[in-house]
């Protein structure tokens, strides 16, 4: 699904095509069992994952992924259609797909590592073991503010800022906004164009994230992503807002360890029939 043409980003030319520029390795591990694969939040990079390898056993190797507009790629033109960024995340990712993988996304983030999850698990031999999500409410619950990608550059970080979409000390820094203004609004205008996708159920455990505080995507809410899979749910909640993984990514990772190590100790689950709509 599609945005119409509006800002001049959107007429920029692609940069070519180059899989390392759309991967974060902060410590490579050729030799590693697992691989966790994180998404960040609208208009965020990879090093909002700064540190968090360090969380992980020593068989999981870490991987941000970098899209373009952001990070070290800052002169590349955003990407607002979900077919197309969802084909370029997975032809990335590819090569690094040869092992048992988790996917983790938070906001913005969760709903692309979903999309990817139903992606992936159609390929040959897909070795996707676990679905991590937080701060992001099921595709069913809609939008928590239709317009906003199109609302004035005032209005916009305005509305954020009260809604809790970004951290305050942003909100402090012109220069930093108006840098990140390009890749925040074409993800916002992807999170509203996601709630009208044709929802269905991934054949992969999930564990959902929730913060106590956070308006966005409250806990109640987050538990409703129970019947997007086909296979178990667990659900933890934690202290915090919208951006509560930034004090709690010990636990949110220790979590993850434990079910990604779990899962692939589990006997393989008996095959489940499709469910009908």
């Amino acid at each position: 699904m599609s945005v119409p043409n509006g800002d001049p980003i959107r007429h920029a030319s692609r940069a070519p095509y180059d899989a390392s520029r759309w991967l974060w390795r902060p410590r490579p591990r050729q030799d590693a069992r697992f691989r966790l694969i994180c998404f960040p939040f609208a208009g965020g990079g990879p090093r909002v994952f700064q540190g968090w390898d360090r969380f992980l056993a020593p068989d999981v190797e870490f991987m941000g992924v970098r899209l373009p507009a952001r990070d070290s790629r800052f002169g590349e033109v955003a990407i607002e259609d979900w077919d197309e960024l969802v084909e370029r995340v997975a032809s990335a990712l590819a090569p690094s797909l040869d092992r048992p993988f988790a996917l983790y996304g938070h906001s913005f983030g969760a709903r692309l590592a979903f999309q990817l999850a139903e992606h992936v698990q159609g390929m040959p031999n897909s070795q996707l073991q676990l679905l991590a999500l937080s701060g992001c409410s099921p595709r069913h619950r809609g939008f928590f503010q239709p317009g906003l990608g199109e609302m004035p550059k005032p209005a916009f970080f305005s509305r954020l800022g009260e809604l809790g979409g970004m951290p305050p000390e942003a909100l402090e820094e012109p220069a930093f906004l108006a840098l990140i203004e390009p890749a925040l609004r074409a993800d916002i205008r992807l999170s509203e164009a996601w709630h009208d996708l044709a929802a269905d159920r991934v054949d992969v455990p999930i564990v959902a994230f929730a913060g106590t505080r956070d308006t966005l995507a409250p806990p109640p809410q987050m538990r409703e992503w129970a019947d997007a899979t086909r296979r178990n749910f667990v659900f933890h909640e934690l202290p915090g807002d919208h951006f509560f993984v930034r004090d709690h990514a010990s636990a949110v990772l220790a979590a993850i360890d434990h079910d990604l190590h779990r899962q692939q100790a589990a006997p393989a689950p008996p095959s489940v029939a499709p469910i009908s709509n």
